[in-house]
């Protein structure tokens, strides 16, 4: 059942991002970038994942973060987060620094279990993420670090596409 919602959640996200690149006539910026990150998921040691973040818009943008983490205890979180993100530079930019909101849910396991919401452990997830944006071309790189619940701390990298 958790699949099927979460499929569909994406697929519309996807569709309709589309759907607003197509009616502005592509002056936005549409984005695609895949992740490397650290944070704190465990309870005594950092959690190592990535995932994937799509985003569309020019001086603010919305968009989709998914993500995998596992701790070297054996816990497992996929997050799934709305995010807003607003470019410091002004309302035309889509690089330099950044502010950005997270919102969405984290989703537990341990080794061996499957994927089970824990409200003590921390369902819903929430951040605030600091970054730069450094472009090469299409291509961009952006080095970010976060806080937020039930993560604490995290620092990122991430690396992708302009369209």
């Amino acid at each position: 059942m958790v699949r099927k919602v979460l499929f569909l959640f994406v697929l519309f996200a996807v569709f309709s991002a589309f759907a607003v690149c197509a009616e502005e006539g592509g002056r936005e910026d549409l984005w695609l970038a895949a992740a490397a990150e650290m944070n704190i998921y465990g309870i005594d040691s950092p959690a190592f994942g990535g995932g994937l973040v799509f985003g569309y818009g020019t001086g603010t943008s919305i968009g989709i973060k998914t993500a995998w983490f596992i701790s070297t205890e054996g816990i497992g979180t996929m997050e799934i987060c709305f995010l807003f993100r607003y470019y410091l530079q002004g309302i035309s930019s889509f690089s330099g620094p950044f502010l950005q909101l997270t919102a969405g849910t984290a989703i537990f396991s341990r080794s061996g279990e499957t994927l089970a919401i824990h409200s003590e452990l921390g369902a819903f997830s929430i951040g605030f993420n600091f970054g730069w944006r450094f472009l090469f071309g299409r291509w961009y790189v952006e080095p970010a670090v976060r806080a937020g619940y039930p993560y604490i701390l995290g620092l990122g990298a991430y690396a992708g596409i302009r369209f």
